[in-house]
């Protein structure tokens, strides 16, 4: 699916999370934003400033950068440890909670011409950045999540399995590779989540 992403905005917050996730490859990660411009332009080098926000765009190609330059399995890792230090508010306490919150955070975290994409008072999410799906499989210990969004599947593998992990430390999450997924070049992924 392609996205209009020209007025989309992402809290430096998410993207510094995710620049501090590449753990060994920091460098790469500095390396990347000079490459590329990205950030605010602070005493000569690019940086991000966790109170700015940033295009949605600039942060896609930080992600293509990190594959294409250290693997999808680092990619993989890197989505693990988004959602490692949240602090998850006491109604998520549980596996189920946890994966159907992935698309509230995801839009609490974007903005759209300049207004958050998730209005905490009526609960209202904007639509223009896809989103991660939630359905439990009734009577099994299955969720499937759909992902569809402009972030790389490897990525949403990450932060799906951190979230599952945090509440059911046994659960595995797989792609379900009889599915489109956007490894092919698909606009969607699907996880399946099994505990």
């Amino acid at each position: 699916m392609n996205y209009d992403l020209a007025d989309v905005e992402v809290n430096g917050q998410d993207i510094l999370s995710f620049m501090d996730a590449l753990t060994h490859f920091k460098m790469i990660g500095a390396q990347i934003l000079q490459n590329e411009k990205i950030g605010t332009l602070v005493n000569g080098e690019y940086q991000i400033i966790p109170t700015e926000w940033y295009p949605l765009t600039d942060k896609i190609k930080i992600l293509e950068q990190v594959k294409t330059r250290v693997g999808p399995k680092t990619l993989v890792n890197v989505g693990k440890k988004i959602p490692e230090n949240a602090v998850f508010p006491p109604e998520i306490d549980s596996i189920h909670k946890a994966i159907a919150a992935i698309n509230v955070a995801y839009h609490m975290n974007h903005r759209k011409a300049g207004k958050l994409m998730y209005d905490m008072a009526t609960q209202q999410i904007t639509d223009g950045i896809g989103y991660y799906g939630y359905e439990a499989v009734s009577g099994e210990n299955k969720i499937i999540s759909v992902c569809e969004n402009p972030n790389l599947s490897e990525y949403d593998e990450g932060i799906v399995t951190a979230m599952a992990k945090k509440f059911q430390p046994f659960a595995q999450v797989t792609l379900d590779s009889s599915k489109p997924t956007r490894r092919n070049g698909d606009d969607n992924c699907t996880f399946l989540i099994t505990w």
